[in-house]
């Protein structure tokens, strides 16, 4: 049974067609060890696109620019919870920064889009959205 909706965004960032993920730490509170894209829940009151800029630019210190494409899905995690995702697509120039190393393994590495479809722990919904959508499997790499 669900017994919470949280509201999340994640933001996929690209840099010349490879895409940027870190490892969790061991310490979060689900989905330890798992590769994921920037993001978090929305706070209250916050829209979603707020939501993005905030979560990519605390995570990273990158500033958004523009809004490429995003795509939503729902997740339940192992507390009972059910995520409502809604995922951006961004390209950027420059290496994200961690800025909560309490949170991350080590550092944000590049990954070729067919690397990431081989990662055994990655974030629900970034798998899927890859397979989906072939534009995006068509970023040059």
């Amino acid at each position: 049974m669900i017994t919470k909706l949280n509201q999340t965004v994640a933001t996929i960032i690209t840099t010349g067609g490879y895409i940027w993920l870190a490892q969790r730490s061991q310490t979060c509170r689900t989905f330890k060890g798992f590769w994921q894209a920037p993001g978090g829940e929305v706070e209250d009151g916050e829209s979603i696109f707020t939501a993005v800029k905030r979560e990519l630019y605390e995570e990273t210190r990158i500033v958004w620019q523009k809004d490429i494409r995003n795509y939503q899905w729902i997740d339940r995690v192992p507390d009972a919870t059910c995520e409502c995702c809604t995922l951006y697509l961004a390209e950027t120039m420059r290496e994200p920064i961690v800025r909560e190393p309490d949170k991350i393994k080590g550092k944000w590495e590049l990954f070729s889009i067919p690397e990431v479809m081989c990662l055994p722990r990655v974030m629900p919904g970034i798998k899927n959205i890859l397979a989906q959508h072939e534009e995006l499997i068509c970023l040059k790499y």
